[in-house]
């Protein structure tokens, strides 16, 4: 018998695919003897892959190490809680490799980074070091200072070679892998869920109560997941925009509507405020097409609500009612834990603040190491970033904070060149998402979220700089310019 061209393709890609299977199926044994968590790792990257492939996501794979170094700081950063120590160390890696590459990138030509973002940094760092001599004890203001600062480096290299195709492989890798982990949950498989809106036990009935269980996901926290998966539906419908085949967009949008379930079940209601302001923001500034689109994907999106019905999205939307009327009893918590905490400012000095941990010094007196005690941090919650900059940092932190992140954002929305506009203004839209979960939540210098916005404020200041088309290019290597269809003002 004689084999033809296409028997023998055949059998190298059944080969193949055997040699795939086998190689995730002993890297996932040899992984389950460290943690079972870890070997479902290696059946999650193979599960992307297949993804990428069969509705041509493969088009938007990063084109250099840079790239994938934004694509693996994406996932380990938002994988690391889980990991313990082990997370730790690969954060403080990675770190250090973006400082690497940074380096290396001095040696290309590329745009210079405006004034506004240069002023705000150096006030940043001024106030930093400040808070971190003030600091309650040394150990905590050193731990505090290497979160702040540790991925900082990150902003000027997004900005001299923003492969913005890897920042959003790795958010969309990492959010399907954490949807993995919130799958596992759902069937029982894995442990790690928060309780509802307040508090969940024994009187909890799905079909009466109020009480909602929150996923986690491997993030191990359902506020930051949502806010994970915000970020990938902004990164997809941006994608939306541009000109693809029509598979592609129909697998974009399954995993838009899969992401926005997800948000749904961490019981995140500021995620989805977050998703909603960041994919409006976003239409609106790609112009008339882009406001065309979005209005055929909330009408996608209200359709599918009104066939399938979710409790807890019934739940999660009555809450802001009760938020509006005053008796939510979570956001009152919150606004009281605002009102007392601005207290202690009448104590401290308002223009540099009073240090880090200075707001609650008791707490954080007697730590010696590096290791921030998480039942200290939780007790010392501020539940607001932008407060906890004022308290330990002053009204100078908050200003280099607020001009490290509001000028790029604005420039990328409004003035981002016409063959950077989609990633700029997705890039607007994120760091928008970001800060209006700042409000809430203390995160700017956490994890993942010290990553996170470097990376953003980087892409987006990179989206308005005046550089050359040489210079562009080298910086971004971008394969497929979605950016050309979406002009300034639509």
């Amino acid at each position: 018998m004689k084999l033809t061209t296409r028997d023998v393709g055949g059998v190298k890609k059944t080969g193949t695919a055997g040699v795939v299977l086998l190689i995730t199926a002993a890297a996932a044994v040899a992984m389950a003897f460290i943690d079972i968590r870890y070997s479902f790792g290696a059946f999650a990257a193979l599960a992307v892959l297949l993804l990428v492939r069969w509705i041509g996501l493969h088009r938007f794979l990063p084109q250099g190490p840079v790239g994938w170094l934004y694509a693996v700081i994406i996932f380990v950063t938002c994988w690391a809680p889980a990991l313990g120590i082990v997370g730790t160390i690969a954060r403080f890696a990675l770190a250090g490799v973006a400082v690497l590459a940074l380096v290396h990138s001095f040696s290309t030509p590329a745009p210079r980074l405006r004034g506004p973002v240069k002023l705000g940094i150096a006030l940043l760092l001024l106030t930093l070091a400040m808070s971190t001599i003030g600091a309650a004890s040394t150990g905590y203001g050193f731990a505090r200072l290497l979160n702040w600062v540790m991925f900082i480096p990150l902003l000027w290299l997004a900005f001299r070679k923003p492969d913005v195709r890897g920042a959003g492989f790795g958010l969309v890798g990492t959010s399907i892998f954490q949807m993995i982990g919130v799958g596992l949950q759902l069937a029982g498989l894995m442990k790690g869920t928060w309780g509802g809106l307040l508090t969940s036990g024994a009187t909890y009935n799905p079909e009466t109560s109020a009480w909602l269980k929150r996923y986690t996901g491997f993030i191990m926290n359902p506020n930051n997941l949502a806010l994970v998966l915000t970020c990938a539906v902004i990164v997809l419908a941006a994608c939306l925009l541009a000109q693809l085949p029509g598979k592609t967009k129909v697998g974009l949008l399954g995993l838009m509507g899969l992401f926005t379930v997800g948000i749904v079940l961490t019981g995140s209601r500021g995620g989805l405020v977050a998703v909603a302001l960041g994919v409006i923001i976003l239409f609106l500034a790609a112009g008339k097409r882009g406001i065309a689109i979005g209005m055929s994907v909330v009408s996608l999106a209200v359709i599918a609500y009104v066939i399938t019905g979710s409790r807890e999205l019934d739940r999660l939307l009555e809450s802001f009612v009760e938020i509006v009327s005053g008796t939510d009893a979570s956001a009152v918590q919150r606004s009281g834990v605002w009102v007392s905490r601005l207290q202690t400012t009448e104590n401290g000095n308002v223009i540099i603040g009073s240090g880090f941990g200075g707001y609650a010094p008791e707490l954080f007196a007697g730590q010696h190491g590096l290791d921030v005690d998480p039942a200290n941090a939780r007790q010392a919650t501020v539940d607001n970033s932008w407060i906890k900059i004022l308290l330990e940092s002053g009204v100078l932190g908050v200003l280099g904070m607020a001009v490290t992140m509001l000028p790029p954002m604005c420039s990328a929305l409004w003035k981002s060149k016409s063959d950077r506009r989609l990633w700029g203004i997705a890039s607007g839209a994120v760091i928008a998402a970001l800060l209006w979960r700042s409000l809430s939540v203390d995160m700017l210098d956490q994890n993942p979220w010290n990553a996170f916005v470097f990376l953003a404020v980087g892409f987006a200041a990179a989206s308005a700089a005046k550089c050359s088309q040489d210079e562009l290019h080298r910086a971004e290597q971008p394969g497929i310019r979605l950016s050309h269809y979406v002009k300034p003002g639509g």
